[in-house]
């Protein structure tokens, strides 16, 4: 006897099982999230906070070097970033004042943005200026010397004679006129001896072997008698003489010692 096909059909049921390929994504909660997040924030955080304090340091150094230059070294300086706060060091009689003017000098460093002043350090009296010393009640060695103590003729005539120089007070040929450096020579010569009223001064003109027979020698001594009166020495204490050719520093004979002979001195005893 055939058999149905319906019967003799194998019935098969066939299960599928959903495979979840999100249970990674599951795994991974908020928490690893926010810890993702958090670090690269951290690095941040610190690169800033390294680099705050270069910057603090920088500005520092710069401010402190600039009151240091203005005479305001008794200022202390916190940075906060590119925020500088001002005040008095412990024990620093800085005024109000100061303060305000190291302010300004710290503002106007380049990369400060704000200079503020704290002054609850100043002292009760810190809005006056600093006392002056007072003066020593004795006298120094040199209040003590007496007028005139330093007119000493040799170490005086050492000095003159480093102002006028091997070729002391020179003319010109024929000339008794004072003129450029001969002039400002006696001017020097004449503030050393202005104090000097116990000393004696010669004048002496000298001049060439052409002019010996001229009073050239004492018109020239008069012209430096008269210099020195000017500068405000005792014309009392000035004598001249007209030496005519009779000190010569140089040889007659030749043009350059004739240059050389038309000249006059001055001597303290």
């Amino acid at each position: 006897m055939a058999r149905s096909d319906d019967a003799s059909a194998t019935t098969r049921t066939t299960y599928e099982r959903e495979s979840d390929t999100r249970w990674a994504h599951r795994n991974l909660g908020g928490a690893w999230w926010l810890a993702l997040l958090a670090v690269p924030l951290l690095l941040a955080a610190l690169v800033a906070a390294v680099k705050g304090g270069d910057i603090e340091d920088d500005l520092g150094a710069r401010s402190t070097a600039a009151l240091s230059a203005a005479g305001l070294d008794d200022v202390d300086l916190d940075f906060s970033g590119r925020d500088a706060t001002l005040s008095a060091a412990e024990g620093a009689s800085l005024s109000e004042a100061d303060l305000e003017r190291a302010q300004g000098i710290v503002a106007d460093i380049e990369g400060v943005r704000v200079a503020d002043v704290d002054t609850t350090g100043l002292s009760a009296g810190g809005d006056e200026p600093s006392a002056t010393p007072e003066p020593s009640e004795e006298p120094s060695e040199s209040a003590t010397e007496e007028p005139g103590a330093v007119c000493e003729a040799e170490p005086l005539q050492e000095q003159i004679d480093q102002i006028l120089g091997a070729d002391k007070i020179t003319f010109g040929e024929g000339s008794s006129d004072l003129e450029g450096a001969s002039a400002d020579e006696v001017a020097q010569v004449g503030a050393l001896l202005v104090d000097c009223a116990d000393l004696s001064i010669t004048v002496t003109g000298n001049t060439d072997t052409p002019g010996a027979k001229s009073k050239t020698s004492e018109k020239r001594a008069d012209s430096v008698k008269a210099a020195l009166v000017d500068a405000g020495v005792d014309a009392g204490a000035i004598e001249v003489v007209g030496a005519r050719d009779s000190q010569p520093l140089g040889d007659n004979s030749t043009p350059e010692g004739r240059d050389m002979n038309r000249y006059a001195d001055i001597v303290v005893e």
